[in-house]
């Protein structure tokens, strides 16, 4: 069938590798993506890289402890000299600068309509789980008591920051076939009772103004 034209795949390809840099690239760079897509109207914008970790640079952490020095040691009375202000106006741009988490949350808190993707490792669960779902995939899950979606033992979820921050958490576990081809994906996986709907589908329910609530089994 001929693709549907409101659809635009954004590829992470050779020549987007040739441009900007090898992968994995900063997590500012994401967001600098999600603010194109969402200043050219983009109805649901559907991230499929995997945030499982923290991104933290390194100089993160020194530039928090000179803003902590210089907090510290400034005068009781309140005054504060011009060289001291501009410090801390350096270091406040650094921390921003740094925080690319910080900076991908921000934008897709901005957007309001950027579904992220988590991935369970699929088979029949035996007892309780490591770890509950956390409240942000729960936003899209659905109870399925029945066992209708396809069971997962765990599963792997967006760092807390980016979750919170996005319109969606589906997973994106693909099926593959015998020939190495991938040709169908479960629409629901079942982490202990809670239905958790695919990217595909949490997408497709986005795009026509529904809720998960809305998603009937």
């Amino acid at each position: 069938r001929q693709p549907s034209d409101r659809i635009a795949v954004i590829a992470i390809d050779d020549q987007s590798i040739a441009n900007l840099g090898r992968w994995p690239w900063s997590r500012d760079i994401h967001a600098q993506l999600i603010d194109q897509l969402a200043a050219a109207k983009a109805r649901t914008i559907v991230h499929t890289a995997f945030f499982f970790e923290p991104q933290v640079d390194r100089g993160l952490s020194y530039i928090r402890k000179m803003k902590a020095v210089l907090a510290s040691t400034a005068d009781p009375a309140g005054a504060t000299s011009a060289a001291n202000e501009q410090l801390a106006g350096v270091i406040a741009e650094a921390e921003v600068a740094l925080d690319t988490d910080g900076q991908l949350a921000d934008s897709l808190r901005k957007a309001d309509n950027v579904i992220l993707p988590s991935f369970y490792t699929l088979g029949e669960p035996q007892g309780k789980p490591d770890a509950p779902l956390p409240a942000f995939a729960l936003n899209s899950a659905l109870n399925d008591p029945a066992g209708y979606s396809v069971a997962a033992l765990r599963g792997q979820q967006p760092i807390e920051s980016l979750g919170l921050a996005a319109a969606g958490v589906g997973h994106l576990n693909l099926l593959q076939d015998v020939d190495g081809a991938i040709r169908q994906e479960p629409l629901l996986v079942n982490y202990y009772g809670q239905a958790v709907p695919s990217v595909a589908l949490l997408a497709a329910a986005k795009s026509l103004n529904l809720g998960s609530a809305d998603i009937q089994l």
